[in-house]
């Protein structure tokens, strides 16, 4: 539809507040959703792809996946598609024969669609169990509901892959470290805690944003601007991020608009009014 997963997302969280849909939600550990189609850069919030999220009670947010691993698909087995006397028995047994003949039928056969793709990425054994084991968090959270009351509420989390992008841009996980004596506080705050403000000038904002968005799994401001010399309309994005990311960061708004102006400063302190920090 012209929602696309968008709509999926929706139907999905209504059934969330479904009393009668708990029992089922309650034992579910991971859901995915696709369209079979590769992920838009058009918009800022992807319309298309496949997605992944865990159960929520009001709602869930749609996270998107991109196979790092080359071999997953080869190791997995996958790669050898089904016997064609196996397919007829089972096109036969759902009558079906005669998409045999589709071209689209053909195509979803295929290991390497993205629907398929994500599958075999997540759900193979060694993946799944990882998950099962250390993935899934629940995590609390304040929000601010429509009366203006704060109320906290315990959400779940996958967080395999923030900490994976975490460790790709050079943040350093250590355990049973003393804090004073390991590592003293104040260079862990000034010199890895803390964030810093982008601030981006630029004719492409909706290619810009989605590049953003899809690579940091968080949100940003845009505002008009104006050239005072050029009289040029333009866009100006402000986002937050920490030092590890604005090397990445700048690759991704040079590669979509090289004449993007971009300027970097110190944050000292971030209130979010409907999160905890």
């Amino acid at each position: 539809n012209h929602e696309g997963i968008l709509a999926e997302r929706d139907r999905i969280n209504q059934r969330f507040r479904v009393k009668p849909f708990r029992p089922f939600l309650n034992i579910t550990q991971l859901m995915i959703f696709s369209n079979n189609q590769e992920y838009d850069s058009a918009n800022v919030v992807p319309v298309q792809g496949a997605f992944y999220a865990t159960i929520a009670k009001d709602r869930t947010f749609f996270n998107v996946f991109r196979e790092k691993d080359p071999n997953i698909l080869r190791e997995s087995g996958y790669n050898d598609l089904v016997d064609n006397e196996v397919q007829k028995k089972i096109l036969k047994h759902r009558n079906c024969i005669p998409i045999r003949e589709d071209p689209a039928y053909r195509t979803n056969k295929s290991p390497l669609t993205p629907t398929n793709r994500i599958i075999t990425s997540m759900l193979s054994r060694r993946r799944f169990l990882f998950l099962l084991r250390y993935a899934f968090a629940y995590v609390e959270k304040m929000v601010e509901l429509a009366d203006g009351t704060k109320v906290e509420k315990l959400e779940k989390h996958i967080i395999d892959r923030k900490i994976k992008v975490m460790e790709q841009e050079g943040v350093k996980f250590v355990t049973n470290a003393d804090i004073g004596k390991d590592a003293k506080s104040k260079k862990l705050v000034e010199g890895f805690d803390r964030a810093k403000g982008a601030t981006i000038i630029t004719s492409k904002p909706d290619e810009v944003c989605g590049a953003l968005s899809a690579a940091f799994e968080s949100g940003m401001t845009v505002l008009d601007a104006k050239g005072y010399y050029s009289g040029m309309s333009k866009s100006m994005i402000y986002f937050v991020v920490n030092r590890f990311q604005i090397a990445k960061m700048k690759d991704i708004v040079h590669e979509i608009d090289p004449t993007a102006y971009i300027t970097i400063c110190e944050i000292a302190d971030i209130y979010q009014a409907n999160q905890q920090n």
